[in-house]
């Protein structure tokens, strides 16, 4: 499979995947959400995106979005999380989702941590 194909369709499941983990009457259940919003003068200098606690971050070098675009990170609160059966978590659970006014692939990567 193409490469840029392999992009595009990752960033259609993170998306959808953000997108069924919250819904509107489930936004008492995340923990914290955290979002920028990437404008020109971002675009240009890169920047990066990370939880409170600083477990969680993405960074986005100069010029990875060829548009504005928003970022954001959401941690789940426990009960929207459910472990296969006789495992617990770890750690706390994160989605992020980028949108962008003008969809494309992203021909260089962002950056996701976790701590």
């Amino acid at each position: 499979m193409p490469k840029f194909l392999v992009k595009r369709y990752l960033v259609i499941f993170m998306s959808i995947l953000a997108v069924f983990l919250i819904k509107s009457d489930q936004v008492e259940a995340t923990v914290a959400v955290k979002r920028i919003f990437i404008d020109q003068d971002t675009i240009v200098r890169g920047y990066t995106i990370s939880t409170a606690d600083q477990d969680f971050k993405i960074g986005i070098r100069p010029f990875v979005f060829e548009n504005e675009s928003w970022v954001k990170i959401v941690q789940l609160g426990e009960t929207l999380v459910n472990p296969p059966q006789g495992k617990r978590l770890i750690s706390s659970v994160y989605t992020y989702n980028i949108s962008m006014l003008d969809p494309h692939v992203l021909e260089k990567p962002i950056i996701v941590a976790l701590k």
